[in-house]
């Protein structure tokens, strides 16, 4: 029962940010993705003068010609008022023109890539961000968020995972606890110009305003024992290895080719949740990879992938498979269906070669949720925390600096 009443608390936040987030995918548009240059895993998230690159396909071969343009948001994400000059150097609405064709895929799609910023764009201020991605016919087909910081030295962080106090908690649970020394940043009123946001991995639905619990001249102190401070433990992620079409690895049964593309048929999942049992992830992550083509980005040929999970056919709602690449959205494309024949909920997904983790979500008809493989304190998991001020001189939400932070390793 302790799960289930928190699972609804994560539910709501799920409600919330399908409203206003402002993140967007063509059914045409696969793995997209945005990470700082030169890293395969991780948050969108870079310091002013470092750079981010975006990738995506096409699942065409036309090299259709794409253009982008990048808006600047406030600390929830909403495009705020701010003229292209006032956060930009350089040209807005260009052309995106780092394309190449895929080969040797018996699925044929156009991968695009562009790094941010770049000869044509210089960002000038921090904060969060969203680049849109438009077609021919200016229709949107892809819209990203991403977050440019300052590393400024007026703030020093220090951010701790720990064991809520909560008894009810404690099981199931982790408690994020922030401090930050603001004694050389002067900002007025810091209890209202100063917000920290925190998420845990890369799922942005979980990502919540944390509520000032001490305030002092020169300390900022975030430790709540309930509300926002504190993020269901979960479990670790599933895998599965897609890397080589002619052998089974990790997580799958059999690899049968049909209709024009290889079948990853998974290992069936069954609950397990009697007690916490660790095992490496990338928690939630995923990284496209063909082990025999010597450039994945365009030699990853796109799979068909069929999830399988032995759970109660008589459930009162729906059964969906989360992770990076579903964006965690509990939407009809992700949910599983019940097979009489197999009595297993079903799945398949199109998904670009490479070794990916995943999640079972149960939404059940009363709005509550359930993970069917439990939730653990012990689990380990990445926390981003970033420290926003609301600045009226720029008329804008400057992210001054953000920290990282592993529930096992703080």
């Amino acid at each position: 029962m302790r799960n289930f009443i928190f699972l609804f608390f994560l539910l709501v936040n799920f409600s919330a940010w399908a409203q206003q987030f402002p993140e967007y995918c063509a059914t045409e548009v696969k793995t997209a993705r945005i990470l700082k240059t030169g890293e395969d895993f991780g948050w969108p998230i870079c310091n002013l003068g470092e750079s981010l690159q975006l990738t995506f396909d096409v699942l065409d071969d036309n090299n259709s010609q794409l253009t982008y343009r990048i808006f600047h948001c406030d600390a929830f994400f909403n495009i705020d008022d701010l003229d292209f000059s006032d956060y930009a150097e350089g040209f807005d609405n260009l052309p995106l023109d780092d394309y190449g064709s895929s080969f040797n895929t018996y699925q044929k799609y156009s991968h695009y890539s562009l790094v941010i910023p770049n000869d044509n764009i210089k960002l000038t201020i921090s904060g969060n961000y969203i680049v849109k991605i438009y077609d021919d016919n200016q229709n949107v087909i892809l819209s990203k968020v991403f977050m440019v910081a300052e590393n400024t030295k007026n703030f020093d962080v220090n951010a701790t995972i720990k064991k809520p106090l909560s008894a009810e908690l404690s099981f199931d649970s982790q408690q994020v606890e922030v401090s930050i020394d603001n004694s050389r940043a002067r900002i007025a009123n810091p209890d209202k110009n100063i917000m920290v946001f925190a998420m845990q991995n890369s799922n942005f639905f979980t990502r919540k305003r944390l509520e000032i619990s001490y305030l002092s001249p020169n300390e900022i102190l975030y430790s709540k024992n309930y509300g926002a401070n504190i993020f269901y433990g979960g479990a670790e992620f599933l895998k599965f290895d897609a890397k080589d079409v002619n052998f089974t690895a990790l997580g799958v049964d059999k690899i049968v080719l049909q209709n024009g593309l290889y079948n990853y048929h998974l290992s069936v999942n069954e609950p397990v949740s009697l007690s916490y049992s660790f095992a490496v992830d990338l928690n939630g992550s995923y990284y496209i990879k063909n082990d025999k083509g010597f450039d994945s980005n365009l030699e990853s040929d796109y799979v068909n992938v069929w999830f399988s999970l032995k759970y109660d056919r008589f459930l009162d709602g729906n059964v969906y498979v989360v992770g990076d690449f579903t964006n965690y959205l509990l939407v009809d494309d992700y949910k599983l269906n019940f097979n009489s024949k197999t009595m297993l909920y079903e799945t398949q997904q199109l998904v670009k070669q490479g070794l990916y983790n995943y999640q079972y979500v149960v939404l059940l008809n009363d709005g509550s949720v359930v993970f069917p493989n439990g939730s653990w304190r012990e689990t380990e998991n990445d926390y981003l925390f970033c420290v926003y001020v609301n600045d009226f001189s720029k008329r804008g939400d400057r992210l001054e600096i953000f920290k990282s932070v592993n529930s096992q390793k703080n």
